[in-house]
């Protein structure tokens, strides 16, 4: 279900040709769950995605909370974007700094991410702060699995040479 409570099926995927498309980020909860329509089959909105010819997905497994998905989603993108990894190693990269980071290296990357000129929408970005805030400084307010653990990537390896994996 799309805003507007429009629905997107799976078979409308499939009438797409997403053969250019090199990632589908579904950051929405639960946006990765087989549906259970047909129960005879495992179909799924990553599913989908990778049959019209999407080379990967990000999805998610069950419902996040806004704050810690956006965090998520702005380090993987960077990891993505400025440190040339591929999608799964960029992710568990991203999953991986929201867990062990304290909420004063996230306030201090968001401080950054704003100086390089990648910065949030300012009502985001205030939601986030005041969320971080609301606890101590050295405390881990996102290390539980619950958090991070959801997402998930699936999809073909890079093709791309200057996109690189890190062990």
């Amino acid at each position: 279900l799309l805003a507007g409570g429009e629905r997107l099926s799976v078979r409308d995927l499939l009438e797409l040709r997403l053969d250019s498309c090199d990632l589908v980020v579904l950051s929405a909860c639960e946006s990765g769950v087989a549906g259970l329509d047909l129960p005879d089959e495992a179909t799924s909105l990553p599913l989908g995605l990778l049959q019209s010819g999407a080379n990967g997905v990000v999805a998610s497994l069950w419902a996040v909370e806004d704050t810690p998905t956006i965090l998520l989603m702005l380090r993987f993108y960077l990891a993505r974007r400025l440190e040339g990894l591929d999608p799964p190693t960029a992710l568990a990269v991203a999953q991986s700094w929201l867990r062990a980071t304290t909420n004063g290296e996230k306030l201090a990357f968001l401080d950054s991410v704003e100086q390089r000129g990648a910065a949030l929408p300012g009502k985001v970005s205030g939601a986030v702060r005041r969320e971080l805030r609301l606890s101590h400084p050295e405390s881990r307010r996102f290390e539980h699995v619950v958090h991070w653990g959801g997402f998930f990537y699936v999809g073909r390896a890079a093709q791309d040479p200057s996109v690189r994996s890190v062990p």
